[in-house]
């Protein structure tokens, strides 16, 4: 865009002193006792406010780059851009996986959180390269320059009060986290961690957001099976191939997060681990209906795919 912007380093300065005053000033407050006795039944182990501030700040950049991606995908006509927001909400919820064990105060019974974390950042890695390539093929250039024309309105938010907001929003959101969880009914809550528990505070936001952010530009389709069985037999083929390579990680990955957080494997001739297959079952089968929408727009980021391989052996059958 030929427009004037504040310089990054700029925005970036005045989001750090912002958040870094803001959040020393109430930590200091609440630890001098100068705001009440609000901290004095925090565990030991408990992070500070601004390192609450540094993951939320991380957090919340991460996913505003992500709807920022897929808009840039419509301003630029090359779709295949929203394959990289697709690509980095595996990194969304890693993020979210680090919070939520932290929020727990790092409690052992939830200690698998942190080799989730560690796959989800493996999945984001592989899928953003993945992604990386799908943007480079399909990007088209509106000039032998390689520059790409721009439609449309400018997405990303400038200036020293787009710093401002966020830096608000973060000691704000970070306050909350940190003494919320003191009072009920979240003390009650987060003094029983639980993976169903965890699993809810990291799935729900990422698999929200991630499908905001792929439909929240003026131009962006509504997601259904509709929209993949327009593509014919590329659509239903994509749609299979996802379906399975879904279900082959997700299966072992159950599996092997039942060994983490049990420290035995699932027998199904033991009573007991019938009765937690039963419970964990049901959890399951609710988490995976929550990646519907990403499987959904990983069909049709494959389909056209498909559909060019499938083009090709046709015209080579003849």
């Amino acid at each position: 865009d030929d427009v004037t912007t504040t310089p990054a380093l700029t925005v970036l300065g005045v989001l750090f002193l912002a958040c870094a005053s803001s959040t020393l000033a109430i930590g200091a407050g609440v630890d001098g006792g100068i705001l009440g006795d609000v901290g004095a039944s925090e565990p030991s182990n408990a992070l500070s406010l601004p390192t609450w501030a540094v993951h939320v700040s991380s957090v919340t950049e991460w996913a505003l780059a992500m709807k920022y991606v897929a808009q840039h995908g419509e301003r630029t006509g090359n779709t295949s851009w929203k394959n990289l927001t697709l690509a980095m909400s595996p990194f969304l919820a890693s993020g979210l996986t680090a919070c939520t064990f932290h929020a727990f105060y790092n409690a052992p019974s939830i200690n698998a959180l942190v080799p989730l974390q560690a796959l989800l950042t493996l999945l984001g890695n592989c899928g953003c390269a993945l992604a990386a390539y799908t943007i480079a093929s399909g990007e088209k250039t509106a000039a032998g320059d390689g520059s790409v024309a721009l439609k449309g309105e400018r997405a990303i938010d400038d200036g020293f009060s787009f710093a401002l907001k966020l830096a608000l929003w973060t000691t704000l959101a970070s306050c909350v986290v940190k003494y919320g969880e003191l009072y009920e009914p979240a003390a009650d809550f987060f003094a029983q961690p639980s993976y169903s528990k965890a699993l809810g505070i990291i799935v729900l936001p990422s698999v929200i957001w991630s499908y905001y952010a792929l439909n929240s530009g003026e131009n962006a389709p509504k997601l259904s099976m509709a929209d993949v069985k327009s593509f014919g037999v590329a659509g239903t083929v994509s749609y299979v191939i996802i379906e399975l390579a879904f279900w082959a990680l997700a299966l072992p990955i159950a599996i092997g997060w039942y060994k983490v957080a049990e420290g035995t494997w699932l027998d199904l001739s033991n009573t007991a681990d019938k009765a937690k297959l039963l419970g964990a079952g049901a959890v399951f089968i609710n988490v995976v209906r929550l990646f519907v929408p990403l499987r959904l727009a990983a069909a049709l980021a494959l389909a056209p795919y498909v559909s060019r391989v499938l083009a090709d052996t046709n015209n080579d059958e003849t």
